[in-house]
């Protein structure tokens, strides 16, 4: 199902449902994965291109078509299998490597959303989506951990990324270059959420809907804490 098709169609089904829960942050939401699509192989290092390995990058599927994107490349979800999420704020997400991406990173996330998660269509802009979030994510500033806008380069630095796929490069880059339209003006992105297990690879999900809530009846949601 192509994104843009299954966010019109669920926020028609939540408007026909009201809003009787919201997805906030402390819920808990249980989901099973199927699988990444659209989406495309890609190459990565996290420590400057001394170490590469290969994944999918792109869409992630869950049971009762549920999309989310994910912001971890050393924890790892499988198909089939089901992982409870507590909802938390973007920037609390990762729990583990690279760490809690804080509010300047989080920042330039929902920025990303706010200008190009709408009209994601194609595998290519799907994987390409992904890899500007894992690059926002893991990529590590000139000065240490404290990220700056000129970090953001696909090919250089401790977070590199590369890939076979036609245009794939060029559109994430694209991506990258115009947030917060080379000044600073980052937009906001109501309705995204963090989706983060101990264990197991966090998520990024779009809660459509009146001020980015809505009711998710059906999708495994409950209001309580997940035991520890």
């Amino acid at each position: 199902m192509i994104l843009r098709d299954q966010k019109y169609k669920t926020a028609a089904f939540l408007f026909m449902i009201g809003t009787s829960a919201c997805v906030a942050r402390g819920d808990v939401m249980n989901l099973t994965f199927q699988n990444v699509s659209p989406g495309s192989n890609v190459t990565y290092s996290l420590d400057a291109g001394q170490t590469t390995r290969n994944t999918t990058a792109g869409v992630m599927n869950w049971d009762g078509g549920y999309e989310t994107f994910c912001v971890q490349l050393e924890e790892y979800v499988s198909g089939g299998s089901t992982y409870i999420y507590d909802v938390v704020d973007v920037a609390e997400v990762p729990d583990a490597d690279p760490g809690a991406m804080g509010a300047f990173r989080a920042s330039l996330i929902e920025d990303l959303y706010a200008r190009n998660y709408a009209d994601i269509d194609t595998a290519v802009e799907a994987a390409a989506f992904q890899m500007s979030i894992w690059e926002i994510v893991h990529e590590v500033g000139t000065n240490g951990n404290d990220l700056v806008f000129s970090d953001l380069d696909l090919g250089s630095g401790m977070a590199r990324f590369s890939t076979n796929a036609n245009d794939v490069l060029g559109i994430a880059s694209g991506f990258l270059s115009g947030l917060g339209e080379g000044s600073g003006a980052y937009l906001a992105f109501e309705g995204l959420r963090g989706l983060t297990n101990e264990q197991y690879q966090d998520q990024l999900i779009v809660v459509p809907g009146p001020a980015g809530l809505v009711a998710l009846a059906g999708l495994g949601l409950t209001r309580r804490r997940r035991r520890r």
